[in-house]
């Protein structure tokens, strides 16, 4: 790109004795690895957030435990049947026979820690120290781990983890992979991601951006096959919109109107920081990203229930573009103060989600409790 400065290694492109403490601090976080981020990012999750149980957990447990026939399960049938559109934790539980319930919400919770580290295990956030830094000042401050955390026993980390993939991959055969996997696991969520990743990913590079739209849609058109392939041998599946003729649209309105506010702060935390700071908004990928963010916050609660966690997930993979832009984009200088003024936030913000018209927070009672049934002292994760 004309005009573009490329991100240069710690020490080079800025003055490290004329920085303030706060960016000392940054710089020294710059020069962690992988494995610090990794395990830091993922303390502050659990001291943040806690966990909790997904409402569906003894749905998805059923699943696994019937993951050859799965309409065999009384607990699959309509309007809980569009469950079965997102099968891999739970086939995978099944196959493992992992499907006692503190096995498969260990299984999970284990899964959900893997999908908050994922993208610190790419290679391309292990080579780039700015792009590690920036990654875990927008998870911590962020929907992601609390979409994960608060709905243990989810199908949320296959998700989440093949979104983080799909982007960062270095290797065009990976991403497409990812992509298979996310829309594989859950195809609408997918979709709707994929529009505006190819927004987004336009926006910052125009005819540039086809081979890996294309990529992207290639990947997510064959896991869309396959899981209706799957379901289809089944012989059961609905969309979730089947949930508007069931509950009746009156408590969608209600629910969207009323917490549209929280939606759209839970849709990116801190990340309306990142993407506001003037540095970044002088980028266009930046424009189109709120302008979706925005759209989709008040779009999607207007016919899903579960609104913070699927406008979170829809929009985690053009999060990763735009900070990857962002970090390949600015000089070291502008990026040390673009982090250090993002820091404080990221570690104060708690992001609290809606889910049916609930303020969703576990917290640390949770989280004891459930680390309490999985070893045995408690009889029940709830």
């Amino acid at each position: 790109m004309a005009g573009v400065r490329t991100f240069l290694p710690p020490g080079e492109g800025i003055d490290e004795e004329r920085l303030d403490r706060r960016g000392r601090l940054v710089s020294w976080l710059m020069a962690r690895g992988s494995i610090f981020y990794a395990l830091v990012v993922l303390a502050a999750s659990l001291g943040k957030y806690g966990a909790g149980v997904f409402p569906s957990w003894e749905i998805m447990r059923a699943f696994a435990q019937h993951w050859q026939d799965p309409m065999s399960s009384p607990l699959l049938r309509p309007p809980a049947g569009y469950l079965l559109g997102s099968p891999t934790s739970a086939v995978v539980a099944g196959v493992l026979h992992l499907s006692s319930a503190r096995a498969y919400l260990g299984f999970h919770l284990v899964l959900a820690a893997a999908a908050i580290v994922a993208p610190f295990a790419l290679q391309r956030a292990r080579q780039r120290p700015e792009l590690r830094l920036a990654l875990a000042l927008l998870l911590v401050g962020g929907a992601v781990p609390a979409v994960l955390l608060d709905w243990v026993g989810s199908y949320d980390p296959v998700s989440l983890a093949a979104a983080a993939i799909a982007v960062l991959a270095t290797n065009r055969i990976v991403a497409g992979v990812a992509w298979a996997v996310f829309a594989f696991n859950n195809a609408p969520e997918a979709a709707v991601a994929l529009i505006i990743y190819s927004v987004v990913l336009w926006s910052a590079d125009h005819l540039n951006a086809l081979e890996r739209v294309g990529t992207a849609a290639a990947g997510a058109i064959c896991g869309y096959l396959g899981v209706r392939a799957l379901t289809s041998a089944w012989h059961g599946g609905e969309s979730q919109l089947t949930m508007l003729s069931h509950y009746g649209y009156s408590r969608f309105l209600h629910d969207a109107v009323g917490y549209w506010p929280i939606v759209t702060f839970s849709a990116l935390g801190v990340g309306w920081l990142f993407l506001l700071d003037r540095r970044v908004w002088a980028m266009a990928c930046s424009h189109w990203l709120v302008g979706m963010s925005v759209v989709t916050s008040l779009a999607l609660p207007l016919v899903v229930l579960d609104a913070s966690r699927l406008v979170a997930s829809t929009l985690w993979p053009s999060v990763l573009v735009v900070t990857d832009r962002v970090i390949s984009t600015l000089s070291r200088a502008d990026i040390v103060a673009l982090l250090g003024r993002l820091l404080p936030f990221a570690l104060v913000v708690v992001v609290v989600l809606d889910w049916d018209g609930t303020l969703v927070y576990a917290g640390w009672d949770y989280l004891l409790h459930l680390l309490g049934f999985l070893v045995g002292l408690n009889h029940s994760p709830s």
